[in-house]
């Protein structure tokens, strides 16, 4: 999530973190999925296909908004629902996730373990502050790593979709990047990788405790260039109707690399970042049981549509955007389940 320092730009952190014990107690969560994963209705008994995702804020249903609604959403989103893995109110969002896709062909458990606020550890130049991050309930991918491994049943699918907070190069790059921007995108890039293949090793070893398959999936990150399109749309919408998305500069102005000015080179890490994680999921061969694979299904997206992008800061994704990752991910995951033999069944049965 690429906003976690708006709340050290808005609030100092001990304001924030006493507003944030009092949000957490105000009422319960809504439509939250319950702790142990969740469940999509319709499927008949048998064992559950176990599914986990790790992820930052573009796999929850966070958005910009006040200081008060954007602590309520970050402290639920860790399980709440409204996203493209998983929804406990379909008939509320509006969206179709991948949980649900699924959940047509065999019956699934999944469990969301994105974070607002989630980065890839060791690639930012400044680590974020600890009691923002414990506001925020955020964790890095590190700490949704061994959140994972050290749950007693390990899922048979797990997912990991996070790095887009650290495409945010532009501030790194003022302090300590001495007018390299080649450089400096590069050596983000080389530290994304290093972690990257440390926590999915962490991931391997865990799963080759267990007596049955596991694939753990590698998504790249979004796609940098048609969403700046979709900005430039919507930067020019809200000229003609200020009244839209309220939010948007708010975004630019905390996520410096969704700047028109800086898009190119958003865009040009977020390629660097992608080609080295594909790398890191080659190096890491099959051992035994436990399957590693890169997958460029979601970073395929066109997000250029604005109507995919949320009305509050056109940044994260709306209703309709995240059903378009669903898809995508269905697309892709249901023919590698079936060639791994975690699925099985009719892949040509009707789906509601």
């Amino acid at each position: 999530m690429p906003f976690g320092s708006a709340f050290q730009w808005r609030r100092g952190a001990a304001l924030t973190a006493c507003a944030a014990v009092l949000a957490a107690s105000v009422r319960p969560d809504y439509g939250r999925a319950p702790a142990d994963g969740f469940e999509p209705a319709g499927f008949g008994g048998g064992k559950a296909l176990e599914m986990a995702l790790i992820g930052d804020s573009l796999s929850t249903n966070f958005h910009l908004a006040g200081t008060w609604s954007m602590i309520q959403m970050c402290r639920r989103a860790h399980r709440s629902g409204g996203n493209w893995f998983m929804d406990p109110q379909p008939a509320t969002s509006g969206i179709v996730s991948l949980a649900a896709l699924l959940g047509r062909l065999t019956r699934v458990r999944a469990v969301n373990r994105s974070t607002v606020g989630s980065y890839v550890d060791g690639a930012f130049p400044d680590a974020r502050h600890p009691v923002v991050m414990w506001v925020m309930r955020s964790l890095t991918f590190r700490q949704q790593v061994t959140r994972l491994i050290e749950k007693r049943d390990f899922p048979d699918v797990v997912l990991v979709w996070v790095g887009h907070p650290n495409l945010d190069w532009v501030r790194g790059f003022q302090k300590y990047g001495r007018g390299d921007i080649p450089g400096y995108l590069g050596s983000i890039a080389d530290r994304m990788a290093r972690t990257y293949d440390a926590q999915l090793r962490r991931l391997v070893r865990r799963a080759d405790e267990k007596r049955t398959p596991t694939l753990i999936l590698v998504y790249g990150l979004v796609d940098m260039r048609s969403g700046a399109r979709s900005r430039q749309t919507m930067m020019g919408l809200k000229t003609a109707d200020p009244g839209r998305y309220p939010r948007l500069y708010d975004a630019s102005d905390i996520f410096l690399g969704l700047r028109p000015e800086n898009s190119a080179g958003t865009s040009e890490l977020r390629d660097l970042v992608n080609e080295r994680m594909k790398r890191v999921v080659e190096s890491l061969a099959a051992s035994g049981k436990v399957l590693v694979e890169y997958s460029d299904a979601l970073a395929r997206v066109d997000i250029s549509d604005p109507l995919l992008a949320n009305r509050h800061d056109a940044w994260h994704a709306s209703a309709a955007g995240h059903s378009r990752w669903a898809e995508a991910a269905f697309a892709d995951l249901e023919p590698r389940l079936r060639r791994h033999r975690l699925l099985s069944g009719n892949p040509s049965a009707p789906r509601p």
